[in-house]
């Protein structure tokens, strides 16, 4: 039974860093592209509205950019939560 436990915490312990690595991953492109051309954040059309807000913030540019790799992120990060609750 420790042993079913050991294993547990080390799955949990994987997952707790696989999802942390790529978490800081996103981040990092995300402020590499902050940096160039916002045509390629991958912005939905109803983004552009902002585009003058967004150029200047990138906290509120972060929410906008890459929206299918952030979208992927929010579900690996519910994962995550489920994983290690």
């Amino acid at each position: 039974m420790a042993s079913s436990f050991k294993e547990i915490f080390e799955e949990r312990k994987h997952h707790t860093n696989t999802f942390l690595k790529s978490d800081q991953l996103l981040i990092k492109k995300k402020e590499k592209l902050f940096k160039q051309d916002i045509s390629r954040w991958e912005l939905k059309p109803e983004s552009y509205a902002q585009r003058s807000e967004l150029l200047q913030d990138f906290n509120l540019a972060q929410k906008y950019m890459l929206p299918k790799e952030t979208e992927e992120m929010k579900k690996l990060r519910n994962n995550h939560i489920l994983m290690t609750n």
